[in-house]
């Protein structure tokens, strides 16, 4: 696709668990609008130093909400589905600095985020910094360096 032409569409989980006229279901997408759909969101678990599900109880398994995201290219084969890491609150940030902070996060990291994107079929990853301080800019750019 020349650039001019790519049109990115996000998804937030969170949008299934609105109770009133903004609940929005993995149904509801029109993927005739955009060249690429984001999922939001993934984060790191410190501990085992990788990428994991949010919600692994809804997100993961053959009727969560990966698969029903993904499963749109069988319709659509020419979108491309993508992976948003971090995103909006505190929680996010801190995950996303201390993982451009420490090396052995960082390492882990990057080699779970293929194999955990492969396996869910997602064809990439989006890092969402959504907010960061002044003295994160310079781990803002290590890590997408």
């Amino acid at each position: 696709w020349p650039v001019a032409s790519l049109r990115f569409c996000y998804f937030r989980r969170t949008a299934t668990l609105r109770t009133n006229i903004a609940k929005f279901q993995i149904a509801d997408i029109d993927y005739t609008l955009c060249t690429h759909y984001v999922y939001g969101y993934a984060q790191i678990d410190n501990i085992s130093r990788t990428i994991v599900a949010q919600d692994p109880t809804t997100e993961e398994g053959t009727d969560g909400l990966y698969r029903q995201f993904v499963t749109a290219k069988i319709r659509f084969p020419s979108i491309k589905t993508m992976l948003s890491l971090g995103g909006p609150g505190i929680e996010a940030v801190r995950q996303l600095e201390s993982m451009g902070r420490n090396d052995m996060i960082l390492q882990g990291v990057a080699l779970s985020v293929v194999p955990f994107l492969r396996m869910r079929g997602f064809d990439g990853l989006e890092v969402d910094w959504a907010t960061y301080t002044e003295t994160a800019k310079n781990t803002h750019a290590r890590l997408l360096t």
